[in-house]
């Protein structure tokens, strides 16, 4: 039976980039860095917080991405939102009530992914 997911991609245009992004921005850590072998893939950079795991992949072919987000919980809304706003990161949906009675709100990453944050 499977438990959990155990982490999600991304590919981006810039690992070291997106990477210090998600570092300066939403407090992940660098787990691990390796160049690749495999053709069209140039670089892995393994982002953990908490339990969660994103994996950046540095591609010959990226393109935009599309139809994927990742959602982080806050329990600090207002000001992780204020933060990220005066930071510069652009946002992509101001601040909603969620369905749980909760806000929410979507920022973009470097490659125009979409986080949403919770709270």
């Amino acid at each position: 039976m499977f438990t959990r997911i155990t982490h999600a991609a991304f590919e981006v245009k810039d690992c070291t980039a997106s990477a210090r992004f998600y570092q300066d921005h939403f407090g992940f850590v660098k787990r691990m860095e390796m160049d690749s072998s495999s053709p069209g893939l140039e670089k892995i950079i393994f982002l953990t917080l908490g339990n969660t795991e994103l994996e950046l992949l540095q591609t010959s072919h990226s393109r935009p991405i599309s139809g994927c987000h990742i959602s982080l919980g806050t329990d600090a809304f207002d000001g992780d939102f204020r933060r990220l706003s005066e930071a510069g990161v652009k946002v992509g949906l101001q601040p909603v009530a969620a369905s749980s009675g909760r806000k929410r709100a979507v920022f973009l990453g470097p490659d125009g992914e979409e986080i949403e944050i919770i709270g």
